[in-house]
């Protein structure tokens, strides 16, 4: 249980290149984060929450398109997006990078 680690009401992470949210009253029933879908808004104005906004790199999982969400605190809202880039372009440019292929291949995938 990660919400005992910090004392502001949101807390963002990242790493796991997974859109993803949980307030602090469903990890404590032991309910699993919930994964996000494109334009989902949610309140943030009573609770804490632990929030991944994705990854515009790398996603993990199975959406190749980038992640991003979109806070604004005067709102007391965060919004989810899903947005499509240049894979193709992307990848070239990793390789000129020499960059893992197997990073190169999983991008249009989101694995």
């Amino acid at each position: 249980m990660n919400f005992p680690l910090f004392d502001t009401h949101l807390c963002f992470v990242g790493h796991t290149h997974v859109q993803l949210f949980i307030r602090e009253e469903e990890a404590m029933a032991n309910v699993t984060p919930r994964h996000t879908v494109d334009g989902e808004t949610i309140d943030l104005s009573e609770g804490r929450f632990i929030i991944n906004p994705g990854s515009v790199g790398q996603p993990r999982d199975g959406d190749g398109r980038a992640a991003f969400a979109i806070y604004e605190p005067d709102r007391a809202r965060l919004t989810f997006h899903r947005i499509a880039y240049p894979i193709e372009e992307t990848q070239e440019q990793m390789r000129e990078q020499g960059l893992p292929e197997s990073l190169i291949n999983r991008l249009p995938h989101g694995i």
